[in-house]
């Protein structure tokens, strides 16, 4: 099968690689050594795998149940370096190798049909004497005791039992460098696995929409083999997360989700610890981790600049699958194998049909299938992925749903498209719907399509799983599984960024952003990257035929065998060879490798320069198909007359009533060995390998002619020889007495110009002398002279700042001596008001004592008196106020600004009047 057929290109490419290397390295150990390191770890990558993805079925003990896409890197010689080196071969040495996986059967990790098993690293574990020490709970356990797991009639696999096959697969993890506490936290993360499968869910008696853990022995067990809390296991397991915006939600699961979410949770273990070995894998086979471990013993080249690395691919990926009941992986998987049917289609049928039409050379009808309508409906803009991705995204969607639009979009579209791709079947039911593949009909359950293409684990149970203090599920250590970097899976995710920034990947309104997350678009972009690495190198295909279904020896059904060669495209690719023509060769190359087995044709129609000149125009053309053709037509003469005998001979085994008709028809029956194109002429089978043949025995009758005129030649270059010996002899002793004659004025000469260059170094020197010694002067000068001028500059800068600063103070002054004035004359008039006040106060007593003796005198007139009396009272009251209000003004007057003081100095010179006025009238009142 495609497995072992894998596992022999491996070991053969990589026997290559090594005994190339030893026989370029005999003499350096350490190379070899280093060599055979890298080949143990490359061979030993490929049972890892099997132990981990493999897994036996109805049809194969040993079935890969991934793909795997093997790179063996090789560091190729340059051709040229190799043929400076002696070698006929270029070296070509093997360095490493790098895997990719696609598409884990993960359903196969929790479920099983009774025929089958799971994968061979359980089995191997629970079948290991040491299984004691990774887990003491499987000390006495057996396959029996876990329900993923269950009994299996079969504990051999090609002649090995599972515990011999567990210490091989322990062999091959300490090579690759997985040893010791690694080693056992790894396994341990698989005892999860089996123990998840143990755990059973009932209904909580309190809530009937709540599930509870009944075996809750096994969730002990779980709980100490992942050191978590039970109570976190059982709420993680029985209970979801809902997130609303910015509110958590927490909500119960009956017991059939709570199951889900238990057999999740085993997948996704699995799956990220498939995930993991195959980057351990890669990081000890890789062409990096081999050129670093090489380091310290030499390098693994005789140059490192004359090689580049070169790699050879090995795809190992799954069948074509048709089972009674077909499922999500079954769709992937055919999907898968109808990409890689239309890349071989392209390259065996297209091409060559191409090639002959462009050639105009007659090629008999071949029909063949096409696929092309097939992979439009899968992964077409409304195809089955981006319909899948749609109901993913919907709240609500199904997988009735997806049908029900897969239908519906159908029947839009072209009827014969439609019914050549699509089942048609009133008995499908409508969860159910059929493909017309290129190898056959199959029907797809639907059944849990959407639940299978999310594939998300909930926040929940991944939370649960890193809080286990095993370093390789803990989110804080730095080689959990649950690290994306480096993984297979994320080159998807990385590819798919790349080709929606291209374009490649449709943004149409059904998608989302969650739409490049689901596993078909993960699947899609993973196979998409594989045909584009396809498509840049030379393809070889190798097709493994099942001979029977009972996988029984020496025993042919020729019925499926013929069903198996046609689905695989054979029989179509023999068909064409037999009517094809094998062999092909450019018009030039033929005329230049078997022109000299018919030397006439040179002297025809046709020479050489007009088949090099003119081979672009239709003379050209012309010219070289005819020259050719009768090149061949003479040179297969022997040919054609063997297939003319032959043909008499069948004539002659015929009936004689038959004879005259075979006679016509001689003629029609006898086919061309050879057909020229447009610019190459091709060969039936058996044609080229007569020319070659008459071409060897050709260049043996001219190797004799050629051989006698070396020999010929060989003595008369002896002679020559010997002749130029002679002369070489007699010119190399006056080449030597000359040489010595030079060699002594040569000695002179030098002697000359050291005593000139001694007279030069010493005038320069007296130049630089006198040249430094008047810097120095004019060093000195320069300095005086800057002297001079900053002790001037200094001191006009110091008058400047004198006067600068004797006009900033003089205004100051100027506005002080203002305010001494102004206070003096304040002060004054203060005095002036205080000497009135004293002279009212006499004139008043005076006026009072003039009155006193008036009323004396005259009483009638007391009243009078008595009024005069007061009035001046009243008015000096009025006066003292405003003498105290004035004084008090000035005072305030004398802390404001300028303008203020001005202002307030007119006001008081106004009341300044005021004094005298009363003083005045005081005499005028008192008459």
């Amino acid at each position: 099968g495609k497995t072992e057929t894998v596992k022999i290109c491996m070991n053969h490419l990589a026997s290559i690689g090594t005994s190339s290397s030893s026989i370029c390295n005999d003499d350096n150990d350490n190379t070899n050594n280093t060599n055979s390191d890298v080949v143990q770890r490359v061979l030993d990558s490929n049972p890892l795998l099997e132990a981990f993805g493999n897994a036996q079925t109805v049809r194969n003990d040993n079935s890969s149940r991934f793909g795997k896409y093997l790179q063996l890197e090789f560091a190729v010689e340059d051709a040229t370096h190799a043929a400076y080196a002696g070698r006929s071969l270029p070296n070509c040495q093997l360095q490493g190798s790098h895997c990719e996986v696609y598409l884990l059967e993960k359903s196969r990790v929790v479920s099983h049909s009774e025929e089958e098993r799971t994968y061979h690293v359980f089995y191997q574990l629970l079948a290991s004497p040491e299984k004691g020490a990774i887990w003491n709970e499987l000390q006495d356990k057996s396959k029996e005791d876990f329900v993923y797991v269950g009994p299996s009639y079969l504990d051999t696999i090609e002649g090995k039992t599972d515990a011999e096959r567990f210490l091989l697969t322990r062999q091959a993890l300490q090579i690759i460098g997985v040893e010791g506490d690694v080693f056992t936290h790894f396994f341990r993360v698989l005892c999860m696995v089996l123990q998840l499968g143990n755990l059973q869910f009932d209904v909580d008696e309190e809530d009937e929409e709540r599930s509870v853990i009944s075996t809750e022995d096994e969730l002990t067990k779980l709980a100490e083999l992942m050191e978590v809390a039970p109570d976190t296991i059982t709420s993680s397991l029985t209970e979801r997360t809902v997130k609303a915006r910015n509110e958590s939600f927490s909500v119960p699961l009956k017991p059939d989700a709570a199951g889900d979410s238990r057999d999740a949770l085993a997948k996704e273990l699995y799956a990220k610890s498939f995930l993991w070995l195959v980057r351990q894998i890669n990081q000890a086979t890789t062409s990096t981790a081999t050129a670093t471990a090489t380091e310290g013993g030499g390098s693994t080249t005789d140059d490192k600049s004359s090689y580049k690395m070169g790699k050879i691919g090995l795809l190992d990926i799954f069948g074509f699958e048709s089972f009674v009941v077909n499922r999500f992986e079954q769709l992937c998987i055919n999907y898968a194998n109808e990409k890689l049917q239309q890349k071989f289609t392209h390259d065996i049928f297209q091409t060559v049909v191409q090639e002959y039409e462009s050639e105009g050379i007659p090629l008999g009808q071949v029909v063949y299938e096409d696929n092309a309508a097939v992979i439009r409906l899968i992964e077409g803009r409304m195809g089955l992925i981006a319909i899948l991705n749609e109901e993913c995204v919907r709240p609500k969607g199904s997988d009735v749903s997806f049908v029900r639009k897969i239908t519906t979009l159908q029947k839009d579209q072209d009827q014969d498209e439609s019914e050549t791709v699509l089942v048609e079947s009133k008995s499908l039911r409508d969860y159910e719907f059929g493909i017309h593949h290129y190898a056959d009909s199959v029907i797809y359950d639907c059944t849990g399509f959407v639940q299978k293409n999310n594939d998300t684990l909930p926040i929940d149970l991944l939370e649960c799983a890193q809080q286990s203090s095993n370093p390789l599920l803990s989110k804080d250590a730095n080689g959990s599984i649950f690290k994306e970097e480096g993984t297979t899976a994320n080159t998807a995710t990385a590819t798919a960024s790349k080709q929606r920034r291209r374009g490649l990947i449709s943004k149409s309104s059904s998608s989302s952003r969650l739409v490049h997350s689901t596993v078909w678009t993960k699947f899609k972009t993973q196979l998409t990257s594989l045909m584009s690495s396809l498509q840049q190198t030379r393809t070889r295909y190798i097709r493994c035929i099942k001979p029977n279904p009972e996988k029984l020896p020496r025993k042919m059904n020729h019925r499926s065998t013929m069903e198996q060669l046609r689905c695989a495209g054979v029989v179509a690719a023999v068909t064409i060879s037999r009517s094809a023509f094998p062999n092909r060769l450019p018009h030039e190359q033929v005329y230049d490798r078997f022109g000299l087995l018919y030397p006439k044709c040179q002297q025809h129609e046709t020479t050489s320069t007009s088949i090099s000149t003119n081979s672009n125009s239709n003379g050209g053309e012309y010219n070289v198909s005819r020259a050719i053709d009768l090149l061949l037509t003479q040179v297969l003469k022997g040919l054609m007359n063997q297939q003319q005998k032959q043909q008499q001979k069948q004539q002659q085994e015929q009936s004689s009533n038959n004879s005259s008709k075979q006679e016509k028809n001689k003629k029609d029956h006898l086919i061309l060995p050879f057909c020229i194109g447009k610019t190459r002429t091709y060969f039936r089978a058996g044609a080229l390998e007569y020319l070659e043949a008459q071409r060897l025995l050709c260049l043996t009758q001219k190797a004799v002619a050629i051989q006698r005129f070396v020999r010929k030649v060989l003595c008369l270059a002896c002679f020559a020889s010997l002749k130029k010996a002679t002369i070489r002899t007699q010119a190399a002793w006056r080449g030597y007495r000359t040489w010595r004659t030079y060699r002594c004025v040569l000695y002179r000469i030098l002697q000359l110009q050291c005593w000139t260059r001694t007279v030069q170094a010493q005038t320069r020197l007296q130049e630089e002398r006198r040249g430094f010694s008047a810097t120095k002067l004019q060093t000195v000068y320069r300095r005086v002279v800057a002297e001079r001028v900053l002790r001037h500059v200094l001191s006009s800068v110091v008058v400047l700042q004198s006067m600068v600063r004797g006009r900033l103070q003089r205004q100051h002054y100027i506005v002080a001596i203002a305010e001494a004035r102004e206070e003096a004359k304040l002060e004054n008039q203060l005095k002036t008001l205080q000497r009135k006040l004293e002279e009212a106060e006499q004139a008043r007593s005076a006026a009072e004592r003039r009155a006193a003796e008036a009323a004396v005198a005259n009483p009638s007139n007391t009243a009078l008196a008595a009024a005069a009396a007061v009035e001046p009272q009243i008015i000096y009251i009025t006066k003292e106020k405003s003498v105290a209000t004035d004084t008090e003004n000035n005072t305030e007057a004398s802390n404001d600004n300028n303008h203020q003081r001005r202002r307030r100095r007119r006001d008081n010179s106004v009341d300044d009047d005021i004094p005298t006025t009363i003083a005045a009238a005081a005499p005028m009142i008192q008459p």
